[in-house]
């Protein structure tokens, strides 16, 4: 994030850590909206998330498999030179490591790389998610 949004990386830095939580949310939230999927143990995930709370180590390693089964999916489109499945399970890939990483025990690292996971997906258009992590940056200042 410090080289794609570095005023928002630096803020979300310095922020306390309930409002590092609420970026990480705030960022997976928008890019469901963007990139929608679904996979066993999202909704709870996103329960966990909206309650400003870490998720356990299995809810967290559940999350990152599936990030690394569409990782896999991505990189066999990508080697059969399907374009229209490589930019779809990349974004997806993208996503499910972002929801993986709002799940992680560091407030700060999980805004972070869930941000950074986040705007890969908005081909170029950054608009989005730097709303969300504005939003969710509000009343820490």
């Amino acid at each position: 994030m410090t080289t794609v949004l570095p005023d928002l990386s630096a803020r979300i830095n310095q922020a306390d850590a309930a409002t590092q939580r609420r970026v990480a949310l705030a960022v997976v939230e928008y890019g469901l909206s963007q990139v929608p999927v679904r996979v066993e143990g999202l909704d709870q995930a996103l329960a966990t998330l909206r309650t400003g709370q870490t998720g356990d180590e299995t809810l967290r390693q559940s999350i990152q498999a599936a990030a690394d089964a569409a990782d896999e999916r991505y990189f066999a489109a990508q080697d059969a030179g399907d374009e229209a499945a490589e930019s779809r399970l990349f974004k997806e890939a993208r996503m499910l490591t972002a929801v993986a990483d709002a799940l992680g025990i560091d407030p700060r690292a999980a805004a972070q790389q869930a941000a950074y996971e986040v705007q890969a997906t908005q081909d170029g258009d950054l608009s989005g998610i730097t709303s969300a992590i504005q939003t969710a940056l509000v009343g820490d200042q």
